[in-house]
């Protein structure tokens, strides 16, 4: 078959160390304003914790309960709810300027998990305060404990996220050094 071109020889591996090359500059120069990464680890908790949200929402509804609207609109308000949440942490740790101790990861998980219980079970620990028959000290203390135990999930939930959007630049770097034989590949055994 003398009109058939064959097909010119591609080196794949080539093209995906470029590829990988590239996105890991731009990782790297995102990496080094601490205001654009502290965002993007506000947003992906939030958008981590939403998705779980809206996905034990739709596996608990049954389909015969289907109504758009009302399912766009229940599943749109954890959205803005967490976002909400996860950014505020984001904006008071850089209006304040304050020295930091640990990292803004860790600072925006838990804060951001905290405004989170507030804002999703306070209206409903206050009405159930006024109408449960404990008095009110027992009755603050058991929402007190309910909301650790929420606190510990949505941190073990919303932690491995927002580490690796704040550590990403870190982890180009290394893997970067790596494989360009500058460093040795990092051991967890010792």
């Amino acid at each position: 078959m003398k009109g058939c071109d064959v097909m010119p020889k591609v080196d794949v591996v080539e093209r995906i160390e470029n590829l990988l090359g590239f996105v890991g500059k731009r990782v790297d120069a995102f990496s080094k304003n601490s205001l654009r990464v502290d965002i993007a680890s506000g947003l992906a908790a939030a958008l981590s914790l939403s998705a779980i949200f809206s996905l034990l929402h739709l596996l608990i509804n049954s389909p015969t309960e289907y109504n758009v609207r009302r399912q766009v609109g229940f599943l749109l308000s954890p959205v803005l709810l967490c976002v909400a949440c996860y950014l505020a942490p984001v904006a008071m740790l850089h209006l304040t300027q304050m020295r930091r101790f640990v990292p803004s990861c860790v600072v925006i998980v838990i804060f951001g998990s905290i405004l989170l219980i507030c804002s999703a079970v306070g209206y409903d620990a206050a009405s159930r305060l006024l109408r449960s028959g404990l008095p009110f000290g027992e009755a603050l203390a058991e929402r007190l404990w309910d909301g650790l135990g929420a606190l510990v999930v949505l941190s073990v939930l919303t932690l491995p996220v927002t580490c690796v959007v704040h550590y990403a630049g870190a982890i180009v770097r290394t893997i970067d050094r790596w494989h360009n034989g500058e460093e040795k590949l990092p051991s967890i055994v010792g």
